[in-house]
């Protein structure tokens, strides 16, 4: 049994209308951020999520930990269908699901110490500690994720961006989750750094049975961390896979055009189909298969009907063989 099941998860974010739209009583335009989205997470696993920019990413994780609420769909965890939003939700689901975001420069609040920021979600349980309980496991924590007890008393603005990141997933880990969405957790630290936060976080894992979903942008990141990919386009999962399987052998044209962006050390080129135009705007996504626009197989049945995910893989020419495997 998945400890995460999404099912046909979707969020549409509505637009103001104009004054002849609103006379005319036309329908309120919107944006299908998420459209539809069918996934599980097993437990003690990390699924990695990729995709461009603007394709959902962020909003099915923010949908997932109760920050927005679906349009449509269902989220069950370890078994249980949740409420939609985090307020509905009760205070033990909460404890159990938390989020590491993507920028420790605006996550953390700069005006609170170290310390009353990890401790924070404990105290707002309806079973909170005392006080000294929450600095003393506050400073646990910080020693956990590799910094001093005694930054318990320092301000966020004192750390670099690796420290901050740090404190933020001491914060993430203050009321024992088992779940973490971890929304593009390095993208905002340099290079050099990004390794030793994803090694304390495959660490932790390991150390405490967590289960990860990580949205990231850096391929080789998800292929360090992740377990099973799953690849969206404009509000739509297209490929999920294992890890070896996905790199190895991509289904999806779209999936195959990212990974065929990666470099290789071997020097050895990577066959590379090619994809035509810009990402198409949210605001009016294709019809049918919203890639078919940019699709090098596309045929007329993929600019009318939307494929279903089946296999693993949500593409007509996969299912009826015409595009090579």
């Amino acid at each position: 049994m998945m400890l995460l099941d999404a099912r046909d998860l979707a969020c549409t974010f509505p637009l103001p209308r104009s004054l002849p739209d609103r006379l005319a009583r036309r329908p309120r335009p919107g944006i299908a951020a998420v459209a539809g989205v069918t996934l599980g997470v097993a437990r003690g696993e990390t699924l990695g999520l990729v995709g461009e920019s603007g394709c959902g990413k962020s909003t099915l994780a923010r949908l997932i930990v109760g920050l927005h609420r679906p349009s449509a769909g269902s989220l069950a965890f370890d078994g249980t269908v949740v409420a939609p939003t985090v307020r509905d939700r009760p205070p033990a689901l909460r404890r159990r699901l938390q989020m590491i975001f993507q920028d420790p420069y605006a996550s953390l609040n700069p005006r609170w110490r170290v310390g009353d920021i990890i401790a924070e979600p404990l105290a707002e349980q309806p079973d909170a500690p005392p006080p000294a309980a929450r600095r003393e496991h506050a400073a646990e924590l910080l020693a956990r994720v590799g910094l001093s007890a005694a930054d318990a008393r320092r301000h966020p603005h004192e750390f670099s961006g690796g420290q901050r990141q740090r404190i933020a997933i001491a914060r993430a880990l203050s009321t024992g989750p088992d779940f973490l969405v971890c929304d593009e957790p390095t993208s905002a630290l340099d290079v050099s750094v990004q390794a030793q936060v994803l090694n304390l976080m495959r660490d932790l894992q390991e150390a405490e049975g967590l289960t990860f979903l990580l949205i990231s942008h850096n391929l080789a990141v998800i292929h360090h961390m992740a377990n099973r990919i799953g690849v969206m386009y404009l509000g739509r999962l297209v490929e999920i896979g294992e890890k070896t399987d996905v790199f190895a052998r991509p289904r999806h044209p779209y999936t195959r055009a990212l990974l065929a962006t990666l470099p290789r050390l071997d020097g050895v080129r990577r066959p590379r189909e090619a994809v035509a135009g810009e990402v198409p705007s949210a605001l009016s996504p294709p019809s049918g298969c919203h890639f078919h626009p940019r699709c090098p197989f596309a045929r007329a049945r993929c600019r009318v009907e939307a494929p279903a995910l089946a296999d693993g893989v949500a593409c007509h020419g996969i299912a009826e063989g015409w595009i090579p495997s």
